[in-house]
Order: C-alpha cells, then sequence, then structure tokens
C-alpha cells in the first residue's frame, strides 16, 4: 500500500469513527474523549475548522456529563486546540468550536 492509499484509507475512515469508537456506550465521557481524539486526527489530516467543532462537541458532551477533562489528558487537547488557533486563527477556531457545542444530542 503506497503512502497515497494510506492516507485516503484513513481519511474515509474518519467519518463516523466516534459513534463507532463510542457511541454505543451511551457514556457522554466515552465519547468525547473519542471526539477529542478524532479531533487531533483531523487537524493531521488538514481539516481543523472540523477539528475546532469536535473538540466544542466533546467540551459539550464532558459538561452534559459534568465531567471535566482529566488532567491526564489535558495535554493532549491542549496541543491540538494550540495547533487549530493556529490554522484557524483565534476568531475561527472560537467561532467553528461554538458550532460544535451546538451538536444535536451534544448537551
Amino acid at each position: 500500500m503506497t503512502v497515497g492509499c494510506a492516507r485516503q484509507t484513513f481519511r474515509e475512515s474518519l467519518p463516523g469513527l466516534a459513534d463507532a469508537a463510542a457511541g454505543d456506550t451511551g457514556d457522554p465521557r466515552a465519547i468525547a474523549l473519542a471526539l477529542e481524539g478524532i479531533a487531533g486526527a483531523r487537524a493531521l489530516a488538514g481539516d481543523p475548522a472540523r477539528a475546532a467543532r469536535l473538540l466544542g462537541a466533546a467540551a459539550a458532551a464532558r459538561a452534559s456529563a459534568g465531567a471535566p477533562l482529566p488532567t491526564a489528558e489535558r495535554g493532549d487537547v491542549d496541543r491540538i486546540t494550540t495547533a487549530l488557533r493556529a490554522a484557524c486563527g483565534p476568531a475561527g477556531f472560537e467561532a467553528e468550536f461554538e458550532q460544535g457545542t451546538r451538536v444535536p444530542g451534544s448537551r
């Protein structure tokens, strides 16, 4: 498999991955963790706006469960957020993040 084929396979696997990874559990914390991981993958795949929306949805899921981001995971989310702010600009990041918090079922 070439790198190009691997990259395409990776991109094709991203939609719906959060549901497959955690959605069946119904646990908002597990869903948030999956969304945060996928946000990192979307950022690496060159889709910062979608990644910011995923972080927003993850934050809303955590808030709905009263489950703040654990300290052990803070570094990863902060790293992703920093990269997304650089890619989208601060205002662009905030707008996309906010849009993610309004995803149906995320609160």
